[in-house]
């Protein structure tokens, strides 16, 4: 998604892979490959929604560049969910983990990422 709002900011204009990768992460470490990554999954969910008049052009050893009419959404239309603007809630389900050890002695192990798993989802 963020990705998406930020081409939309400069439709048409080139995007580098430097300053989108500095957008999106904000400082943190990421590769080329999680920007390849992103941005084929965002073509992919343009294409599942049927947005035939978007793209997203690749410019060679450069970045990218939306290619799509950006216009405002009515502010009655927007979702009312300050964190996930425009999408309805998800949700998730953790199973707990078994402990196949071969002696039955690492279910302290399998609870705790169980419970670990499920705090770093509901966050």
């Amino acid at each position: 998604m963020m990705l998406l709002v930020a081409l939309s900011e400069r439709p048409g204009q080139l995007w580098t892979r430097e300053e989108l990768l500095a957008r999106l992460w904000a400082g943190a470490a990421a590769s080329d490959e999680c920007l390849t990554r992103i941005v084929y999954l965002l073509r992919k969910a343009l294409k599942q929604v049927g947005a035939t008049g978007a793209s997203i052009r690749t410019m060679a050893k450069l970045g990218y560049q939306l290619e799509a009419e950006v216009r405002e959404v009515d502010a009655g239309a927007r979702s009312t969910d300050p964190r996930h603007p425009g999408f309805p809630p998800f949700s998730a389900a953790v199973l707990p983990v078994v402990d196949q050890s071969a002696n039955g002695d690492a279910q302290f192990l399998a609870d705790g990422l169980t419970r670990d798993l499920t705090m770093l989802l509901a966050r």
